[in-house]
C-alpha cells in the first residue's frame, strides 16, 4: 500500500514521526553519551523512534545519523520540511526521491540554504531547467545551473539571466567549444569572456583574443595558453597593458627566444609603465616568480620570507615585496 504523505498524515491528526508505528516518546538511551547514542541509532530499525531522535536529539551528529537510518519517505518529507531541525533537514533531502516534493521545497521553503540543498537532490532535468531559468533566488538558480548539462539551456542562461554570478556559473558548466567561442569573442561581459577563454582549446581563436580583446585581463588569460614564441614576443613588445606584456614574458622566458638584453629592457619598460596605473605590486610579484636572483637584484626587487609571531597563539609566514628598498606589499602565507 502506498505510504501517505506527511501532509496527509498531519491532516488526519497524525504526526509523520509515527508513520511507521505507534506513538513513541524518546528512548531512554537518548540521554547517554553521544558515542553510545550513535551505536544505538545504528542498531535501531523502528522508523518512529529514529524520527523522534532525528528531531529531538541533543546534538547535531545523532540527528543526522538517525536520518541516515530512516527509509520511510513520508517521515523524510516531514523532517525535510521541519524548520526546527535545520541540520537534519539536509540529510532528509538527500534521501528523498519524490521530485515533486523536492521541487515544492525549492519553490516554497523560507530558507535559501535549504532551497539550495533541495536543488542538489533533484535529478529531473526538466524541473532543474525550470528552476535554473525561473527561480527568483539567485543562489538557487546557481545551484540548479550546477546540475545542468544541456548546452542550449546553459547558453540561454548565459545570454539572459540578470545576475552575472549565474551567467558565470553557466559558462563554467559549458564544454561545447562553439558556444565557448561565441562567448569568448562576442559577449559584452569581460568576466564571462575570461571564463570562456579558460575553457577554450582552439588555438587560432585564443591567438586572436590575445591580440585583440579590448579587456586586458581577457588578453592576459588568453596569453597563458599561447605556444608560439614569435606571437608571444610580439605581445611582449607591443601590447598596450603592462600586465599582459608581463604575462607574455613569463610564458616566453624559459624558451630563450628573446635575448637577455632585450628582456631586461622590456622589464624596465613594463615596470615603468605599471607605476601610474597601480599595477606595480602585481607586476613585481609576477616577475619574482620567474626571474633569476641576479635579475631581481638588478632591478632592485627583493622578496623577504620569514616567520613572525603576532601573539602567543598565532604564528604566520609573511612574504614582503620590496622595490628599491621600499616595502610595496605583503601577503600572509
Amino acid at each position: 500500500m502506498k505510504n501517505k504523505s506527511a501532509k496527509e498524515l498531519k491532516a488526519a491528526g497524525q504526526d509523520a514521526e509515527v508513520a511507521a508505528g505507534p506513538v513513541v516518546s524518546g528512548p531512554e538511551w537518548m540521554n547517554k553519551k553521544e558515542e553510545e547514542v550513535i551505536k544505538r541509532i545504528h542498531k535501531e530499525s523502528n522508523q518512529a523512534i529514529l524520527a523522534y531522535v532525528a528531531k529531538h536529539a541533543h546534538t547535531q551528529y545523532p540527528r543526522s545519523e538517525a536520518v541516515r537510518m530512516i527509509t520511510d519517505q513520508a517521515i523524510l518529507e516531514d523532517i525535510a520540511r521541519s524548520e526546527n531541525v535545520y541540520g537534519a533537514r539536509w540529510e532528509a533531502m538527500r534521501k528523498l526521491t519524490d521530485q515533486s516534493i523536492l521541487s515544492d521545497i525549492v519553490k516554497n521553503d523560507s530558507s535559501s540554504t535549504i532551497r539550495q540543498y533541495a536543488v542538489r537532490s533533484l535529478n529531473d532535468p526538466s524541473i532543474i531547467a525550470d528552476i535554473a531559468r525561473n527561480s527568483p533566488d539567485r543562489s538557487v538558480r546557481e545551484a540548479a545551473v550546477e546540475k545542468l548539462t544541456d548546452p542550449s539551456i546553459l547558453m540561454d542562461i548565459v545570454k539572459n539571466d540578470p545576475e552575472e554570478s549565474v551567467r558565470e556559473a553557466a559558462v563554467w558548466k559549458l564544454s561545447d567549444q562553439p558556444g565557448l567561442i561565441d562567448i569568448a569573442t562576442n559577449n559584452k561581459d569581460c568576466t564571462l569572456r575570461k571564463v570562456a577563454v579558460k575553457k577554450l582549446t582552439d588555438l587560432p581563436v585564443l591567438e586572436n583574443i590575445a591580440k585583440n580583446d579590448k579587456s586586458y585581463f581577457v588578453r592576459e588569460e588568453a596569453v597563458k595558453k599561447l605556444t608560439d614564441p614569435s606571437l608571444l614576443a610580439d605581445i611582449v613588445r607591443n601590447d598596450r597593458h603592462s600586465a599582459v606584456r608581463c604575462r607574455a614574458l613569463k610564458e616566453i622566458y624559459p624558451t630563450n627566444y628573446l635575448k637577455k638584453d632585450e628582456i631586461h629592457g622590456i622589464i624596465a619598460d613594463i615596470i615603468k609603465a605599471s607605476e601610474p596605473w597601480n599595477f606595480l605590486d602585481k607586476i613585481l610579484w609576477e616577475l619574482a616568480e620567474f626571474l633569476t636572483k641576479e635579475e631581481l637584484d638588478k632591478f632592485e626587487i627583493k622578496i623577504w620570507s620569514g616567520v613572525e609571531r603576532r601573539d602567543l597563539r598565532e604564528i604566520y609566514h609573511p612574504q614582503k615585496l620590496y622595490y628599491k628598498g621600499q616595502l610595496i606589499s605583503e601577503i600572509d602565507c
